[in-house]
């Protein structure tokens, strides 16, 4: 079995990037924001409906959020980053779909997101994950999500639906572990 070369363990405090989403409420940002999109759109964007533009404006909305709740206190997870680059891999493939965009991309919206996040707790860097890696992610990804539905449907306890919620996503973590338990390592190998 080949070396694994993402962090696999960003997913271990989903709850608080949970709460980091919740709060994109909108793609409004600032005229410089703004002015750099556009930047990007032009650079990297073409023909793509201002999907690029869009994203981007999205993506650091959700920085200047998490620099807010980092300052409250409410997330304080160094792997909330490495879920922040998952995030921006997800975009940018549903815009792209297997087209790689130049690595100045990446570096331009680091150096940008940066500037609102002002991070302390972790390395906040973006770079393309690579396919393999992407889909061991996702597949985390997926888990997780579901797991976390779960813990919301029993917290929000509804009579009657309860049942219907949490099997729902009781069955789609089975199927996705079963799915993929023969891919992952044992005893470190």
């Amino acid at each position: 079995m080949e070396p694994e070369s993402e962090d696999h363990a960003i997913f271990t405090d989903f709850h608080e990037y949970k709460k980091l989403e919740s709060m994109i409420t909108t793609d409004q940002v600032g005229i410089a924001n703004e002015g750099f999109c556009y930047e990007i759109e032009s650079k990297f964007g073409s023909n793509n409906n201002n999907k690029i533009f869009n994203f981007c404006k999205r993506f650091l909305q959700l920085c200047g959020s998490y620099n807010f709740m980092i300052r409250l206190g409410t997330i304080k997870s160094k792997n909330t980053c490495g879920i922040m680059n998952y995030l921006f891999n997800t975009e940018l493939k549903l815009i792209n779909g297997n087209d790689v965009l130049e690595s100045e991309f990446y570096s331009s919206m680091t150096g940008e997101s940066k500037k609102k996040i002002n991070v302390t707790n972790c390395n906040f860097q973006l770079y393309r994950i690579q396919d393999k890696e992407y889909q061991k992610l996702k597949t985390l990804y997926e888990l997780h999500n579901n797991f976390y539905n779960i813990n919301n449907s029993i917290s929000g306890f509804q009579q009657g639906g309860i049942c219907k919620n949490i099997c729902i996503y009781r069955e789609k973590c089975a199927k996705i572990f079963n799915q993929n338990l023969v891919k992952c390592p044992v005893n470190n190998q």
